[in-house]
């Protein structure tokens, strides 16, 4: 079972993901922070970030002397992590089956690292079976995804206009426990996924983190809106209120998204909590 409609997914949302790279990396710094934590990465592990995206694990990989590979099903993120990050190694492919040791052509790893970047499986145990063959015995591998709580970061600014619309006009929400943002939402799920491939002493701890827009030159809300309108619903919704209203009806929608978003902001900057598994398990070996 391969991966290919996340792999169509991503190739379409790839280019908005590589333009907003510094606010996802600003909003999700805690969710970075937790990660990196969590793998207590050494100078000199290789370490492998799943879903590497635009390359910020691989960034800080490289900044704490670690040896940064990295594999993405979308080309678009590859090219963009390998500007990013020079001294990585960067490889597109689908780690669900892919020969991870051969296409990066790395020894076993020390680490694997992923930031929301192992939801999208649509086999996760082959998945997780497939990664803890390219490490060594002891290997750690430490990943964030999102809980079944998570709820502020899917629809935060949008939902008074998709009230608007009649029902089934946009996209379902992100299903819990299937391929997706919320892939592996509960406990359960992550444990069924990871235990048949050998990983052991799995710990997933929900934690509760800042999503923060804000910068020093602004409060956020251009920020949000830069995101949740390259979303897939909020491209959905600008093409559904652009059939059923024209250009001026997206003009009065965007004024509404505006003041939603700035309805968070607190202390000068657009802000909210959400709930994200902190997950880590250890490769015992053969």
């Amino acid at each position: 079972m391969n991966n290919d409609s996340a792999a169509t997914e991503w190739e379409s949302k790839a280019a908005e993901w590589v333009r907003h790279r510094d606010i996802y990396d600003r909003a999700f710094a805690a969710v970075t922070d937790a990660v990196l934590a969590r793998a207590d990465l050494r100078p000199g592990h290789r370490v492998l970030d799943v879903g590497c995206g635009a390359g910020t694990l691989l960034s800080r990989a490289h900044e704490l002397g670690a040896l940064p590979y990295g594999v993405d099903i979308s080309a678009p993120m590859v090219s963009a992590a390998r500007e990013r990050v020079p001294a990585a190694t960067v490889v597109s492919g689908d780690a669900q089956e892919a020969d991870l040791l051969t296409e990066t052509g790395s020894a076993p790893f020390d680490r694997i690292v992923s930031r929301f970047g192992v939801m999208f499986f649509s086999d996760p145990a082959a998945a997780f079976a497939n990664l803890r063959r390219a490490c060594v015995p002891g290997a750690r591998i430490a990943f964030a995804s999102w809980h079944h709580s998570a709820e502020n970061i899917f629809g935060h600014g949008l939902r008074r206009v998709a009230a608007t619309l009649p029902a089934g006009t946009l996209p379902p929400a992100p299903g819990i426990d299937s391929p997706g943002p919320l892939g592996l939402a509960t406990a359960s799920k992550i444990g069924t996924s990871m235990t048949p491939g050998g990983w052991t002493d799995i710990k997933a701890t929900p934690v509760s983190v800042e999503i923060n827009y804000g910068t020093e030159e602004s409060t956020g809300v251009d920020e949000r809106m830069q995101i949740a309108l390259a979303g897939n619903t909020g491209r959905a919704l600008r093409e559904a209120i652009v059939a059923e209203r024209g250009e001026a009806g997206w003009s009065e929608a965007l004024k509404t998204i505006r003041a939603d978003v700035a309805d968070s902001i607190t202390d000068g900057a657009v802000r909210f909590t959400d709930t994200v598994w902190i997950v880590s398990a250890i490769n015992p070996g053969s």
